[in-house]
């Protein structure tokens, strides 16, 4: 073996290689190997024992290669890693190289092989980086290539040592294109030395030796390939016939690793059928593992013929075979080369691979290595879309999440598979990728998700659902050949909605390979009102409302208004997206407070003509007997005199209070009669938990953003005064108490209405005094009903207990009353005139729900008017 001339190496250091007997003994056992791009390599290298894994069990693909570790690598190749790990020095190669340095050895063997060279300065700089042409250049020099006649040293040294590397192979089966300039990772060395095993060992014949000076350099050499007739290992990785005396080329595995065997592409297949490499050492499997393909599609083929397809994939000059005469087959000539997720069934021709192909599907296409215009395998790889069925500590189970897609059930994936790792913190029901060989999951992915309005699709027959294309959150999505959707909802048929979120699944390739939450009840609205805006320089006429999520939704029906006659505040309906028209939908028909149909029923609707009772924890709709779905949606209805003014959405039946309501209607699922919302029409039950606020004054009004006035005003909002709210109208009146919900500063207010709830309101009550002071304060506290019943103004019909009440004193009577006592204070100082003829006018804010604990108790007490008034 020819000497190596010295080389320059210059990178910023990032990190040490060191091959560690002790780390991972197996590629298996690596804990990093979902991070290694070239598995061959590492794995075979690995248990070569040349660049093995560090002792916490990882490999650190990405690591930089150092000069140090070259050295390693390169004897290791040479004599092996056994005895490279044992070479000892006692003297140190290098000054910045002692002996107790753990690359002292290798390097002293190169330093005297002549493999490297160190700096001007004496030192060697074992820890700094090196780069790809550099490291090149050494697997060059152990294949047999002389430096000094290649031309390795001096300008232009580069270019030679990339010339030769492209000839041997070294750059072969890099995902992307090799940059020697560059830094090397030690998966990336991992590559140039499997390439280096594979490739051919060289020497140089003739040629004259010519001295000037101290220098040496031999002239006019021939560098041929070194053939072997050595039975015993000159087939054992390639296979090249060199002569007709039994001779075959000599790879440089072959020659250094005796018990290193290879069979190639025509004698391996992996799991897909994909020609792949076996690796054995002695005698024992390393595994096998996938050439790189010629052809690689994972989309539709584009064009409106076959040839126009073939052109459009780069196949159309292709044949898959050759005639006795050695000429082409035609394209239409079949061969039995076709491997559908590992099914061998099936044969193709070349004018058979484009009606293969599909957004998502993986399609390889392998050609012969003796020529390369005939095809000899076509790969098939199909992504599908699992859940989760089953979790445990020592295996997972998926399924179907349609039952017409991975027609086998698949078998279990144990802690043993590779893939178990990716799964066992799921949860049941997750959605996961998968390619799947016969009913075994061979990889797996988590999908990524992307959710929003789905505002367009185009149809056409490229998968099962008819849709070829998405539009999710302005973002225009392809849609995989195995796509589908929840229940099947996305197809050529689907409508359209305003407001409800598609959730689409996303195949490795981008594509969506299945969508939940398309059409899913979100075609319904309740009416609000309707407003005109120019569009496009005519007047579009706008109807506004809340989905069945209570999110506020503005359909455009158009200059004719498309079903804006069948609209009444209030009112629930069904709509859907519209082409016959010039609006973006129209409305076909619902129900109205009272129950009467307008336009046409839905069918999805039903509505009771009688009174209905909503109960706590009731599992169905009463008089239909139509059963509530797990997550049924309540809709309460508030109003604004005969306007529909708000929107609360309840979820479950076990949040909702028992209540009695003249109509209501119910919208079953897409695909059952389970009842998915029930629409109240009153604001019963959000009620009985509100807010409750009491204006003090409402002298103001402004102009909103939607340039309609409305009031300002002071309010008591949990017993504290703040002053300039907003309104949502202009509705609000001082001494009123209102319920209430506010967002980003506006408040909606709907006139309090008497009911037996959380939060209840006695009004406006005028008291005696004196008769009042007796009953409260020498009652432990308690408004007793029997005395409040003689006032027949707003009856409680329960002891108010006043002990812990707030008092708010909004009189403006000048007493300041501030608690129950300082109302018998006020009576102390008035004279006996006063007393016998002073009154006091209060509001109570209480609970008034018989089946709270809280019943009867008093938060708060508005002073309203007490007389006389204090001189």
């Amino acid at each position: 073996m020819k000497k190596f001339l010295s080389l320059v190496l210059a990178l910023v250091m990032t990190m040490s290689l060191v091959t560690i007997g002790a780390g991972a003994a197996n590629y298996s056992d690596l804990t990093d190997k979902s991070e290694i791009q070239y598995e061959e390599a590492v794995a075979v290298l690995n248990k070569l024992g040349i660049i093995t894994g560090y002792e916490d069990g990882s490999f650190k693909p990405t690591g930089a290669l150092t000069r140090g570790a070259a050295a390693k690598i390169i004897v290791s190749l040479m004599i092996g890693s056994e005895a490279a790990s044992n070479l000892t020095v006692t003297a140190a190669p290098y000054s910045d190289v002692p002996v107790t340095n753990t690359f002292a050895g290798v390097i002293s063997y190169c330093k005297t092989a002549g493999y490297i060279n160190g700096y001007a300065d004496g030192t060697f700089r074992p820890t700094a980086p090196l780069t790809g042409y550099a490291f090149t250049k050494m697997l060059l020099g152990a294949l047999g290539y002389d430096g000094k006649i290649e031309g390795f040293t001096g300008s232009g040294w580069t270019m030679n040592v990339a010339k030769l590397g492209n000839v041997a192979g070294l750059f072969d089966d890099f995902k992307t294109a090799f940059k020697g300039n560059d830094g090397v990772t030690r998966e990336a060395a991992c590559l140039l030395a499997l390439n280096t095993l594979k490739a051919t060992e060289v020497e140089y014949n003739g040629g004259a030796s010519v001295t000037a000076g101290d220098a040496n350099v031999t002239i006019n050499a021939t560098r041929e390939l070194k053939t072997s007739n050595n039975k015993n290992i000159n087939q054992n990785i390639g296979k090249l016939k060199a002569n007709s005396n039994g001779e075959y080329t000599l790879e440089f595995g072959e020659d250094h690793f005796a018990d290193l065997k290879l069979v190639t592409e025509g004698g391996a297949t992996d799991d897909f059928g994909r020609p792949s490499n076996k690796w054995s050492y002695k005698n024992i499997t390393i595994g096998t593992y996938a050439v790189t393909p010629d052809y690689v599609f994972t989309a539709r083929a584009s064009g409106d013929t076959v040839t126009d397809k073939l052109k459009d994939m780069g196949l159309n000059d292709l044949t898959m075979g050759l005639t006795v005469s050695g000429e082409k087959q035609p394209k239409s000539f079949s061969a039995s080369k076709l491997f559908v997720n590992d099914d061998t069934s099936a044969s193709i021709s070349v004018n058979g691979i484009p009606a293969l192909t599909g957004n998502g599907r993986l399609i390889e296409v392998y050609l012969d290595d003796d020529n390369a215009d005939v095809i000899k395998a076509v790969v098939v790889v199909d992504t599908y879309i699992m859940q989760v069925k089953k979790v445990s500590s020592s295996s997972v189970t998926l399924k179907n999440p349609e039952s017409n897609r991975v027609g086998a059930t698949l078998n279990e994936i144990k802690s043993d598979n590779d893939c178990f790792n990716a799964l066992k913190n799921l949860k049941v029901d997750d959605y996961v990728l998968v390619t799947v060989s016969g009913n075994d999951v061979k990889s797996v992915a988590i999908p990524q998700t992307v959710s929003g309005k789905l505002t367009a699709f185009t149809t056409g027959s490229h998968n099962l659902t008819g849709v070829n294309n998405v539009t999710i959150a302005g973002t225009k999505y392809n849609l995989a050949l195995k796509a589908d959707s929840a229940d099947s909802k996305l197809s050529a048929s689907t409508k359209l909605t305003s407001s409800n979120n598609t959730t689409a699944y996303l195949d490795t390739y981008g594509n969506v390979i299945y969508a939940t939450d398309v059409e899913s009840g979100a075609d319904y609205f309740i009416y609000k009102e309707d407003y005109s805006s120019i569009v496009d320089g005519k007047v579009v006429l706008y109807a506004q409302g809340w989905d069945m999520d209570g999110n506020s939704v503005s359909l455009n029906l158009g200059t004719s208004g498309n079903g804006r006659g069948y609209l009444t505040s209030g009112g629930v309906y069904a709509y859907e997206s519209t082409t016959d028209h010039d609006g973006e939908y129209k409305v076909t028909g619902g129900y109205v407070n009272d129950g009467t149909v307008k336009g046409t029923a839905p069918a999805k609707m039903i509505t009771t003509s009688t009174s209905e009772t909503i109960a706590k924890g009731d599992s169905y709709f009463n008089s239909t007997a139509s059963y509530y779905d797990g997550s049924v949606k309540f809709l309460f209805i508030g109003w604004d005199g005969t306007d529909a003014d708000t929107v609360t959405v309840k979820e479950g039946v076990q949040e909702v209070t028992n209540h009695s309501s003249s109509v209501l209607v119910g919208i079953q699922g897409d695909s059952n009669t389970r009842v998915k919302y029930v629409i109240v029409f009153d604001d019963y039950d959000v009620e009985a938990s509100a807010n409750v606020l009491y204006v003090k004054s409402a002298d103001a009004t402004t102009i909103n953003a939607a340039g309609k006035t409305v009031s300002v005003f002071d309010a008591y909002v949990n017993g504290e005064l703040q002053k300039g709210l907003v309104a949502s109208k202009n509705n609000v009146t001082a001494g009123s108490f209102y319920t209430y919900t506010e967002k980003d500063g506006v408040y909606t207010l709907n006139s309090y209405t008497k009911i037996d709830k959380d939060t209840s309101v006695k009004e406006k009550e005028t008291y005696g005094l004196a008769t009042l002071v007796g009953n409260i304060l020498s009652n432990n506290a308690y408004l007793a009903k029997a005395f409040d019943d003689t006032y027949t103004n707003d009856v409680t019909g329960v002891d108010l207990y006043c002990k812990k009440a707030n008092v708010i004193d909004c009189s403006g009577d000048g007493w300041n009353i501030s608690s129950l006592e300082d109302i018998k204070d006020v009576y102390n100082q008035m004279t006996p005139a006063q007393q016998a003829a002073a009154t006091i006018d209060l509001a109570f804010v209480y609970n008034g729900n018989p089946n709270s604990n809280n019943y009867g108790k008093v938060e708060t007490i508005y002073v309203r008017d007490v007389n006389p008034a204090k001189q």
